[in-house]
């Protein structure tokens, strides 16, 4: 595990809890465009779990990359905080 990964929990279990407030601020339409790579953060993350408890190295490597970038898909649609504008 490294450093940044409390930090990354942290920030998705914050972007989690708004799902309602994110809705209003971007709409509904935005919000599944949001979602969808979020969505295939979280499969990807999954199949990195399962190929872990297979033993299956090089599945784990390429299904957190594709993870990874989910993620920061997901992160680029996101509206700016306060800190971002800062």
């Amino acid at each position: 595990m490294t450093a940044k990964a409390p930090h990354r929990y942290r920030e998705i279990t914050e972007f989690l809890e708004q799902r309602d407030n994110l809705v209003e601020q971007l709409g509904l339409v935005a919000f599944a465009e949001l979602m969808s790579p979020f969505a295939a953060f979280e499969r990807h993350l999954a199949r990195a779990w399962s190929a872990l408890i297979d033993e299956s190295l090089e599945e784990v490597e390429l299904s957190l990359s594709l993870a990874g970038r989910s993620l920061k898909e997901a992160q680029a649609l996101l509206p700016p905080t306060r800190s971002d504008e800062a």
